[in-house]
């Protein structure tokens, strides 16, 4: 560049220049990578700037608190908040004075104690093919023969957030303490500093002052001329402009990688590239594109012949032969087709590839491709069509109101939703007004599952949702586990954005404003990872969404919980159905003053087999001091008087998974006095968080159980007095299949220690208990790869805790159906249900045994109800009783059978029998015990033992399975689980 070292870019392209657009694939990558400034977030920034112009556009950014003289500086000290975060900032002199200067940055320095330096100015181009308004941020500066370096620790991140219209450079800087206005003294700089690329008055001794107390520094500099000084005064407004928007954007970024990071998507880890998926002609969903894509990879072996972040093109057309669709940018491919069919072309340049399929091929079995390298083997490299990218669709229409929504859940995640109202603060930081969904055309939908219904539908009353239609003028996003469980679940068929995983930080609010500032090209969409966009009608982007963000436990903790925006999210219709589910629990004889959903936690770190999303989400919680804030903030929005309160109801899929947490928030709420002011009511609990691990004695080898006797008294200290746990099965067997961790599942099969044990149930709810509180647990029925051995001692086991625990019961009223296991879409039980045909009927799975619908018989309802006084326990007994009267006709009626019976039904029938007597031996005694309390009633207890031993005398001709042996259901589950493994 006529003897100057050129300038670095983040991208070489002009905006509107996408010829060399393999190049730019592989600089893309550089947007998406984590930064090493995160830990700078921490800590405000100063940010300094000279002319009165650049402070003008500056003030208008700032959400301005105060300002203060510093000594020695010239211009006050400017304080306020941008975006929500706290920064400091400070006019400078001009560099026309380098001793004012240095003394003023010095002092102001010395004074806010920043995080590091941010400088704002503009720049005389002295390389001549800079253009006007690039902007350079220099990491070294040249005075008078010296050198001084600033630094690049902050360089990455600036790259990351520059918007696709700002062209940034890294440069070098030539600081002169005079301004330059003459053509012929411009063109002798550029001579004598062969290595600058810009001129400026200050950044040398800006650099020296931060180089001697150690602070980072970057310099963000618009370039408005080439040595004339009308022009410099023409263009300054813009420049100013410029440097401003980048630096929010900077900010942002920073936010943005502190707060979330990018993690491998397991479900969509077959889609490494950024994919360009149009259908000529024809309409193009997003759920639709990445089916297509799955299903190309599937085919295809193209992740042994490409990179991750190289560019596809698939485009089904049933013109193959159209010279418009052989073309690369580099013009030289690599061809190999299938006549009829497809063809593949591999640019000569690494990065880019395009197939060309005609729809009829995917329809058919797709066998017809080998999976191995042979259809390469015949490619050609020869000349084909020059493929010029330009701006692919029109930009966004600008706006600054939004619509934003939590797709409710009753039971699971419900956090998720909670977190909209968080986004909700984070637009309103960023300036924009948050509506309801009539008022705005941009709709935001988190969503905490895969589902087949519309995401933008609400299923549930929404303050916020005001249409039964969504209007055609909406632009729909989805963002959270929905999307990143299953990009392609029908429910995000209407959506233009799915964003698999979280949207903060500004991660969604950078890529609105991009989308709607033009021109806007596919490769910029590319310059955001994990996404998928609908561009058109026939085209959708798909940038590498094998990769999804998620909040960190910083980020979290960072988010704002505003009461007043939290209660936009769920009506007060989830407020009323919690109270009628704690109803029992109420503390109080008069009503709370209000009530408040509220997150604590995210997630559950588990990996259920039931789950669609715990085997996705991580745990991570708010920090006690958090948890306090936001209950002091309620505290003092409704002004509690000493005589009222508010009811909490806390929505965490795992409220106590970190038992020091729950201890901590009820310490420091009895220290401040706060807890009166708060009836707590807690619908997750997990098992494992009232376990210390567990040890083994020496003598026997068998585990020793340890119950958090602490977290227990937190409990009793918060004013909870009913422990909802998360406990759904209640046998070794169906716990290990529905509750333990899928992938060690996977890897040990039906010897796999379950999540917890039934022993391990027993003890926490007798400790519960023991200190004066309820327990109510969740039963899930209808589980298709159990026997009915396990449904019989799923019954006993039951039966057990109820006759032992009066404050023991199980959740069988507060929802239809609340019971009934079912095929969650994503879920890894799903997956493997779906494997066996016709087991799964519409919503529900639909499956027989040899004895039919035993679970019919057994009436589990009779668990749904405590036995907290005489006549709940005299019902309960009665019930019992007549239940096991039932239970053993209906098996002597299935022995009866049993002669008509196959082999294999004949074992199954006498494996439940016996697991039936397993059941009465163990639960005679505490039988016996049980109906002492009741001598007005007739015990007929040994007119069942006569039936039962009778039952097992009948028993001894037939081959009965060991208690411990794995029936043929569980058998097949853990069979397809292990052929399924490599893709849950």
């Amino acid at each position: 560049m006529n003897g100057h070292s050129p300038p670095k870019p983040v991208d070489q392209r002009e905006p509107s220049d996408c010829a060399s657009d393999a190049n730019a694939v592989r600089q893309v990558e550089n947007f998406a990578t984590p930064g090493t400034s995160t830990s700078l977030f921490k800590k405000h920034p100063l940010i300094v700037f000279f002319d009165p112009i650049e402070e003008a556009e500056f003030r208008r950014l700032l959400r301005y608190t105060h300002e203060e003289r510093v000594n020695e500086a010239a211009f006050p000290l400017i304080h306020g908040t941008i975006d929500g975060r706290a920064v400091s900032a400070a006019r400078l002199p001009f560099g026309d004075h380098p001793e004012l200067l240095a003394s003023s940055v010095r002092s102001i320095i010395k004074h806010a104690q920043p995080g590091f330096l941010v400088v704002l100015g503009s720049a005389m181009a002295l390389d001549p093919n800079l253009a006007i308004g690039t902007v350079v941020t220099a990491t070294r500066a040249e005075f008078q023969k010296k050198s001084v370096f600033f630094g690049t620790e902050l360089l990455p991140t600036a790259f990351r957030s520059a918007p696709h219209d700002i062209r940034l450079l890294e440069g070098v800087c030539l600081t002169m303490p005079i301004f330059v206005n003459n053509a012929g003294e411009a063109a002798a700089l550029r001579k004598n500093h062969p290595s600058c690329n810009i001129l400026e008055m200050e950044d040398f001794h800006l650099g020296e002052e931060t180089m001697r107390v150690e602070l980072p520094m970057i310099s963000f500099r618009a370039v408005t001329d080439r040595g004339c000084y009308a022009d410099h005064k023409r263009v300054l407004p813009t420049a100013a402009a410029t440097v401003v928007r980048l630096f929010r954007r900077f900010l942002r970024r920073q936010r943005q990688e502190r707060m979330l990071a990018m993690i491998d998507n397991p479900p969509t880890i077959d889609l490494p590239f950024r994919i360009v998926v149009r259908s000529i002609p024809g309409q193009m969903r997003i759920p639709q594109a990445v089916s297509l894509a799955r299903r190309v990879m599937r085919i295809f072996p193209l992740k042994r012949i490409m990179k991750p972040h190289d560019r596809l093109d698939l485009i089904l057309t049933n013109d193959l032969r159209n010279p418009e669709f052989a073309a690369v940018p580099s013009g030289i491919a690599h061809v190999s087709e299938s006549p009829g069919h497809w063809m593949f072309l591999q640019d000569a340049e690494p990065g880019y590839a395009r197939l060309i399929i005609d729809p009829s091929f995917l329809d058919e079995d797709g066998d017809t491709l080998p999976a191995t390298f042979e259809f390469l083997m015949a490619a050609r490299k020869h000349p084909v069509g020059n493929l010029a990218f330009k701006p692919d669709f029109p930009p966004l229409p600008s706006a600054r109101t939004v619509h934003i929504q939590g797709l409710n859940s009753i039971s699971a995640e419900a956090e998720e939703g909670l977190l909209a109202g968080c986004l909700m603060e984070e637009f309103q930081e960023n300036g924009y007004e948050c509506l309801t969904s009539d008022q705005s055309t941009i709709w935001t939908y988190r969503t905490a599952h895969a589902a087949s219904e519309s995401y933008f539908v609400a299923p549930y009353p929404s303050p916020d949702h005001m249409r039964k239609v969504i209007p055609d003028s909406a632009f729909l996003i989805a963002t959270g586990l929905g999307p990143a469980i299953e990009p392609a679940a029908s429910g995000g068929d209407a959506a233009h954005l799915l964003m698999p995983g979280d949207e903060f930080g500004g991660r969604l609010i950078n890529l609105l404003e991009d989308l709607s500032s033009s021109p806007f090209s596919t490769m910029d969409v590319f310059r955001h990872e994990g996404i998928a966009l609908r561009a058109a009608a026939d085209t959708v982007l798909i940038s590498r969404i094998d990769r999804r963000s998620i909040l960190t436990p910083e980020g979290l903790n960072e988010l704002r919980f505003e009461p007043q925006t939290l209660r936009r999210i769920y009506s007060l219709d989830y407020d009323r159905f919690l109270a009628d589910y704690f109803f029992s629990s109420r503390r109080r004889e008069y009503p709370s003053k209000h009530s408040y959903l509220l997150l604590t936690s995210r997630g559950c770190g588990n990996r259920c087999s039931i789950c669609c999303s715990g085997a996705y989400q991580p745990f991570t919680a708010l920090a006690p001091e958090r948890i306090f804030d936001l209950l002091h903030s309620i505290r003092e929005l409704h002004a509690l008087q000493s005589d009222e309160y508010v009811d909490v109801y806390f929505l965490d899929s795992y409220f106590n998974r970190n038992p020091q947490r729950i201890i901590a928030l009820a310490d420091r709420l009895e220290r401040a006095g706060l807890r009166k002011y708060f009836e707590f009511y807690v619908r997750h609990n997990g098992l494992h968080g009232f376990l210390w691990e567990p040890g083994l004695n020496a003598n026997n080898g068998k585990s020793i159980i340890h119950v958090d006797e602490t977290l227990i008294n937190a409990y009793c200290r918060l004013g909870i007095d009913e422990i909802v746990m998360g406990i759904d099965s209640f046998t070794d067997t169906s716990i290990r299949l529905l509750k333990t961790d899928i992938n060690r599942l996977a890897r040990e099969g039906a010897t796999a220690r379950p999540a917890y044990t039934f022993a391990e149930i027993v003890a926490v709810l007798t400790s519960i208990e023991a200190a004066g509180l309820k327990s109510r647990c969740f039963l899930l029925l209808n589980n298709p790869f159990v026997d009915d051995r396990d449904r019989i001692e799923t019954f006993y086991n039951l039966l057990m805790l109820s006759l032992d625990l009066n404050g023991f019961q199980i959740d069988y009223t507060s929802s239809s159906r609340v019971n009934e296991l079912k095929p969650f879409p994503g879920a890894p039980l799903t997956q493997i249900a779906a494997a066996v045909p016709g087991l799964i009927r519409g919503d529900r799975f639909d499956f027989s045994t040899a004895l039919g619908k035993i679970e019919e018989v057994l009436s589990f309802e009779l668990f749904g109800e405590r036995r907290s006084g005489l006549t709940s326990r005299k019902r309960f007994m009665a019930s019992a009783r007549s239940i096991r009267a039932r239970l053993t006709s209906f098996l002597a009626e299935s022995f009866d059978r049993s002669p008509n019976r196959s082999p294999e039904a004949r074992r199954e029938v006498a494996g439940a029998v016996a697991a039936f007597l397993r059941g009465e031996e163990m639960i005679r005694p505490r039988m016996q015990k049980a109906w002492q309390e009741f001598p007005d009633v007739p015990y007929e207890e040994e007119r069942l033992a006569k039936h039962t031993k009778h039952l097992a005398a009948r028993l001894r001709s037939e081959i009965i399975p060991n208690a411990s042996e794995v029936s043929n259901y569980t058998e097949l589950f853990h069979r397809i689980l292990k052929s399924l493994y490599m893709k849950i």
